[in-house]
């Protein structure tokens, strides 16, 4: 390495993840100046935001207000990491996640394992990467919403889907002007004043959407049988997001809006393994599967179409 044209900018969220104190971190930087002898710029996150890998908030740091006049060459360096997202392979064990590669994609540079790095062994892959992926998803056509029409008569339309997988959206754009009335969770507390909130909209003729998660046949069924209470027809309207897009939808909420309640991933978890598909023999007498369509006004657009999950 050129120690006049070159540096070492080293990034962990190690401390956010409570692996090592601030003191501690520091005396590592310091052993590793010490014994390399090359301009080394440390950056470390603290907190789950636009600095955590894969995310470039570090990156955006260094090249803008870290590295005085110098410009950095994207087309010359490299990342190193061991965070990959290789599967075990003889002894060596799979790699915890794939943030480092994700990273190194996010911002365009070159990505190389410590081993590839320095014991120069060569290294082509598998690497198990995140199924989704937002560029894609910018890059192909919106598909198209159903047909929706304001109801004739009072009915109950029951939302099924993951945490951030649109349903709040679409209920507040495609079904509350059409009179329906919204029913959460979120504004309301417990199912059981969700139970009482459809109850007292179908007693006024009212037709309501059920806008919670309902993922099994026991969450649904206590909203079925109150339509039937009140002779009212049921539909059930599935938000056909894949749970590893949901967790991304969940992720760029949580660096865009210091307002917003985190959905750890244990949710989402418990979710996926008690998700029961919707039947007709529930009682419905429509089952309709929502697409999730892109917002492409929204305004941080580069920054959702990065890769923002670690696995």
């Amino acid at each position: 390495m050129d120690t006049k044209s070159s540096s070492c900018p080293i990034r962990s969220h190690g401390i956010e993840k409570g692996r090592m104190t601030v003191c501690d971190f520091q005396k590592k930087i310091e052993n590793i100046v010490n014994k390399i002898n090359v301009p080394i710029q440390a950056f470390f996150s603290i907190i789950p935001d636009r600095s955590r890998k894969p995310l470039t908030g570090m990156w955006e740091r260094l090249e803008h207000n870290a590295n005085g006049d110098v410009k950095v060459d994207r087309s010359s360096s490299i990342f190193c990491g061991d965070a990959a997202g290789r599967p075990a392979q003889g002894k060596r064990k799979k790699d915890f996640a794939c943030s480092d590669l994700l990273f190194a994609m996010n911002v365009g540079v070159k990505f190389l394992t410590p081993e590839q790095l320095w014991l120069n062994e060569s290294y082509s892959g598998p690497f198990n990467l995140p199924e989704f992926s937002a560029k894609k998803l910018l890059e192909s056509p919106d598909p198209a919403l159903p047909p929706l029409a304001k109801p004739s008569k009072p009915e109950v339309i029951i939302m099924v889907g993951f945490p951030a997988s649109g349903k709040s959206h679409f209920c507040r754009q495609r079904l509350a002007p059409l009179g329906y009335i919204i029913i959460s969770r979120d504004n309301i507390g417990t199912w059981q004043k969700c139970v009482q909130a459809c109850k007292a909209a179908l007693a006024k003729g009212q037709s309501v959407v059920i806008d919670n998660t309902n993922i099994d046949v026991e969450s649904r069924g206590r909203y079925i049988d109150v339509a039937k209470q009140a002779s009212c027809p049921v539909r059930c309207f599935i938000m056909d997001t894949s749970v590893e897009h949901a967790r991304h939808n969940e992720r760029f909420r949580m660096v865009t809006d210091s307002s917003h309640v985190k959905v750890s991933q244990v949710v989402f978890n418990t979710l996926k393994a008690k998700y029961q598909e919707p039947q007709s023999n529930e009682g419905y007498v429509e089952i309709i599967k929502i697409p999730f369509v892109l917002d492409r006004s929204l305004k941080e657009m580069d920054l959702y179409c990065m890769h923002l999950l670690e696995k």
